[in-house]
């Protein structure tokens, strides 16, 4: 395609971005219409509970409202989100995918399996005192196939734990994107590059579950990131100091919050990112320039793992 990518969509009067749009403004008439709701319903309940104090019952109403506002917010107000942003995610994000990756695919509702995600390593549960495990697990807004010669799937991912005696209520574990790649070398170590804060969050149970701490040479890599392993010599070949430079690219490319798990000759990747990151917003329009530049470059930055980390340039192990 030419020009730059995502650019053909940007402000194209299709019938596609019309009813895109047309969809997008009776969404926000339905989000208005259910806060409007709330907010009746809350000066009723409080009308009631005036009423209904004298004979002790107001608690009833309070319970009452809180229980109407909830089911509003959930089935109304939520929904005509929800509904809007699926649209769109199946009908726009797909070519801007195709416009940077052309190997690559863009699926909506599907995502990274959840015992992928566990398995890298990257965030420890399960150990009954010590850590949480997985209790409610989301996936979504895949992108997969190949960048090059290199396979890569990346998702949004959202990992809870329950909280409390009652266990009625989510903590989250870990909310942002998972990138699994195909590494250009062999190996058959694990090894796992963490935040350099890491050590300050870690029982010694988990460090000792990760493996050795491990020092390497470059001091602006040992300020950002602490390596665990079992295998010092192949964690030097996977870790090599360029491949510790390209990691320290990827940081500022990615975000603080990054961590890395080398495993089964392949790469995983998380970085925090407190929002769906593909979602777009219902009080923008639907062919808004500067969302679709944003979402482009956000599909640019998962997809720029395999060029940073150079993962298409294959030693004669790994053809």
């Amino acid at each position: 395609m030419s020009g730059a990518p995502g650019q053909e969509l940007i402000g194209k009067p299709s019938d596609e971005f019309r009813d895109l749009e047309k969809l997008r403004r009776q969404s926000l008439a339905e989000r208005r219409q259910g806060i409007f709701l709330m907010i009746a319903v809350w000066i009723l309940g409080l009308l009631l509970a005036l009423g209904a104090q004298e004979i002790g019952l107001s608690w009833l109403v309070v319970l009452g409202v809180f229980g109407a506002t909830g089911w509003i917010h959930k089935h109304w107000h939520q929904n005509a989100e929800g509904h809007y942003q699926n649209i769109y995610k199946r009908q726009v994000v797909p070519a801007l995918v195709r416009s940077l990756q052309p190997g690559m695919t863009f699926i909506s509702d599907r995502g990274i399996e959840e015992h992928t995600f566990s398995s890298a390593g990257l965030y420890w549960w399960g150990i009954p005192g010590l850590r949480p495990s997985i209790d409610r697990y989301m996936s979504e807004d895949l992108s997969t196939g190949d960048v090059g010669i290199t396979r890569l799937r990346v998702a949004d991912v959202h990992a809870e734990y329950k909280k409390g005696d009652k266990g009625d209520s989510y903590g989250t574990l870990f909310r942002g994107v998972f990138i699994e790649a195909d590494f250009h070398k062999d190996f058959r170590t694990e090894l796992y590059v963490m935040p350099e804060n890491y050590l300050k969050s870690a029982s010694m149970v988990l460090l000792s579950e990760l493996g050795e701490r491990m020092d390497l040479e470059n001091p602006d890599f040992e300020k950002a990131f602490v390596v665990f392993g079992q295998d010092s010599v192949e964690a030097r070949y996977i870790l090599t100091p360029d491949m510790q430079e390209r990691l320290l690219l990827l940081k500022r490319v990615l975000g603080n919050d990054l961590r890395i798990a080398f495993k089964d000759s392949n790469v995983y990747i998380a970085t925090s990112i407190n929002k769906d990151m593909f979602d777009p917003q219902l009080s923008r329009p639907a062919n808004c320039p500067e969302q679709i530049k944003e979402l482009t470059q956000q599909l640019a930055a998962c997809f720029h793992v395999v060029e940073v980390l150079d993962l298409n340039t294959r030693i004669w192990s790994k053809q």
